[in-house]
């Protein structure tokens, strides 16, 4: 049996927004939180993991991890490739489902869909976020931990270690190497085909739109997904939308 485990990559020294992995995006639930509480509805998941960094003002994070019950892996901040493959060495992965820590919204319906294709399929990456058809922040990306070690260890030589890219994000690899590894891309079903629809944490901005999505659907259903994010701001959160995509949102 494959041993099947999600890296949460989550940080508190972003750049355009500081702490943000901490900040509460519901009265009591943290930005890791939700993330970790979305991602425990999943049927295939052995593990979660936050894979953060050995900084100390991380170590919030840590505590966040532990209280929503998800596992910790410690490493490098500038190589997030290596952190995550280490940590998928720690915790004995065969599969990775890789997920940042900005998407508050995470699926883990697509998630379960994404892994089950996955296993039925024989590719080294299953992702919808090489060509954006889905709204941004309902990310699937599943990955072979053979393959994405593979990735790591000829990043690491030249010239591909001249490319920070390469050790900044994940996918990046082996995204731009089909000729060396085999990538589908999944594709959103017609219903779910918004890329106009923003849904990650960057920005005050989004934190701002987020937190909006949180008060009216949480309270309803923790277990809201994309039907009902989609349906919500077609309707009734319709305004925050427009507001939110020209730059302000009215209190």
């Amino acid at each position: 049996m494959e041993k099947i485990i999600t890296t949460i990559e989550a940080r508190m020294g972003s750049t355009r927004l500081p702490g943000k992995m901490g900040m509460e995006i519901y009265p009591g639930l943290p930005a890791l939180g939700a993330v970790i509480e979305r991602l425990k509805r999943s049927r295939y998941l052995d593990d979660i993991v936050v894979a953060t960094t050995v900084d100390q003002k991380d170590n919030i994070l840590v505590e966040i991890a532990e209280r929503f019950g998800a596992k910790v892996f410690r490493g490098s901040e500038e190589d997030v490739l290596g952190r995550v493959v280490g940590a998928g060495e720690i915790y004995k992965a065969d599969i990775l489902v890789l997920v940042t820590g900005d998407c508050l919204c995470i699926s883990p319906k697509l998630i379960d869909e994404g892994v089950k294709f996955f296993l039925e399929n024989e590719y080294d990456m299953v992702s919808n976020c090489i060509i954006d058809t889905y709204p941004i922040g309902i990310d699937l990306q599943v990955v072979s931990f053979k393959a994405l070690s593979k990735s790591y260890e000829m990043a690491k030589t030249y010239p591909f270690c001249e490319d920070p890219n390469n050790f900044e994000h994940v996918n990046y690899f082996i995204s731009r190497h089909p000729e060396i590894f085999r990538i589908y891309h999944y594709p959103a079903p017609k219903k779910y085909n918004r890329p106009d629809i923003r849904l990650a944490l960057d920005t005050e901005l989004d934190l701002k739109f987020l937190k909006i999505i949180y008060k009216y659907l949480y309270p309803k259903n923790e277990n809201f997904d994309i039907e009902e994010i989609i349906e919500f701001l077609n309707g009734e959160g319709q305004k925050f939308l427009e507001q939110y995509k020209k730059g302000k949102i009215d209190d």
